[in-house]
């Protein structure tokens, strides 16, 4: 009769271990860029309604206004999408350093 290894069966465990806990993180990661992305979407469609306002009271210049959102709504998301791609970065690496081990 063969019986698997203790060892063998802890390694099994703790990679399984590592594993989930690194999906249930990209999981986690995930939820939070796509919160973060309609907060994103909502405060931009904010910012255009109020600026369109403006406009429209003639109280800032069309130029102004269109710069403004873009600048905002640029700015903003290039930051975003920079924090995700890190995060997930330096997620990857640990994981493939302790899956390695």
């Amino acid at each position: 009769m063969n019986k698997p290894s203790k060892i063998n069966t802890n390694t099994e465990h703790f990679s399984k271990n590592i594993a989930t806990q690194w999906y249930e993180e990209r999981s986690r990661q995930a939820s939070a860029s796509f919160n973060l992305a309609i907060g994103l979407a909502t405060a931009t469609v904010i910012f255009g309604i109020a600026t369109a306002v403006s406009v429209c009271m003639n109280n800032v210049s069309v130029a102004a206004a269109t710069t403004a959102v873009g600048l905002t709504s640029g700015v903003a998301s290039k930051r975003l999408f920079k924090l995700y791609d890190d995060t997930n970065t330096k997620l990857d690496d640990v994981a493939k350093e302790l899956l390695d081990e």
